[in-house]
C-alpha cells in the first residue's frame, strides 16, 4: 500500500471511530434520558396510588 493510501484509509478509520464514539454517547445519553423519565413517571404513579388510599 502506498504511504498516500495508507494515510487516507488511518485517516478514514480514525474519523469513523470518532463517529462512533460519538453515536454511542448521544445512544447511551438518550437511553440515560429516557431511563430517568421511566422511574419519576413510576414514581409519581406510585405517590399518586398513596394519595387515594384512605
Amino acid at each position: 500500500m502506498e504511504r498516500k493510501e495508507l494515510n487516507e484509509t488511518l485517516f478514514t478509520k480514525a474519523f469513523e471511530t470518532q463517529h462512533n464514539a460519538f453515536l454511542w454517547v448521544a445512544l447511551t445519553q438518550r437511553l440515560a434520558s429516557i431511563g430517568a423519565r421511566q422511574v419519576v413517571s413510576q414514581s409519581t404513579m406510585k405517590f399518586a396510588s398513596c394519595d387515594d388510599d384512605p
